[in-house]
């Protein structure tokens, strides 16, 4: 599934989107739960900043490299 940020633009937003949510359609999550769930990998891999930062690279230049062969 895929997680998008949405901003409310109207009073009706909220409501149509926990509609949107009691009918099976979309998942509301709470934006700080959301934020722990991604940062949760750096806690478990136990890593400091620079090497955090390093690891994020050699991910993103290993998926640069996997579209170019695809």
């Amino acid at each position: 599934m895929k997680t998008v940020t949405v901003e409310l633009r109207s009073k009706n937003a909220l409501r149509l989107l926990k509609e949107l949510e009691r009918t099976n359609i979309i998942r509301l999550l709470d934006k700080d739960q959301a934020k722990k769930n991604l940062s949760s990998l750096r806690g478990k891999l136990n890593l400091s900043e620079a090497q955090y930062s390093d690891f994020q690279k050699d991910i993103k230049k290993s998926r640069e490299e996997w579209e170019r062969n695809t």
